[in-house]
């Protein structure tokens, strides 16, 4: 990040295991996909990848599955769903929440169709 003249702030935690990297820079920002508008990406796997690691997580125990959960932006499990519907059992569902709160769209990746090839 150097390299491209950008000062990047990274924060650690001991114990964690983890390191938290941040930059700022608008031309690198403008070149990023907007999370309101539909993107087609040239590595759908890779791209959903980075879906769940921002919005997903593993759910352990009976039911074992892989979870994507998105409210502000519904296209974007849509797009989950569809990329990762042709290699296995794929569900989506979407929860309507009381007061004007938007749904909560669930797509959940069993376990037999974690085995992605």
């Amino acid at each position: 990040m150097r390299k491209l003249g950008l000062e990047p702030s990274v924060l650690t935690r001991d114990g964690y295991g983890g390191m938290n990297v941040r930059i700022y820079n608008k031309d690198l920002f403008n070149a990023l996909p907007k999370k309101s508008e539909a993107y087609y990406p040239r590595i759908p796997l890779a791209y959903v990848a980075g879906l769940f690691d921002g919005d997903g997580y593993f759910k352990e125990g009976r039911g074992e599955s892989w979870v994507f959960v998105q409210a502000s932006y519904p296209h974007l499990a849509h797009q989950v769903y569809k990329i990762l519907s042709k290699f296995g059992p794929i569900t989506w569902t979407s929860t309507p929440r009381p007061n004007g709160w938007l749904p909560i769209n669930h797509v959940r990746v069993l376990k037999k169709g974690k085995r992605l090839s």
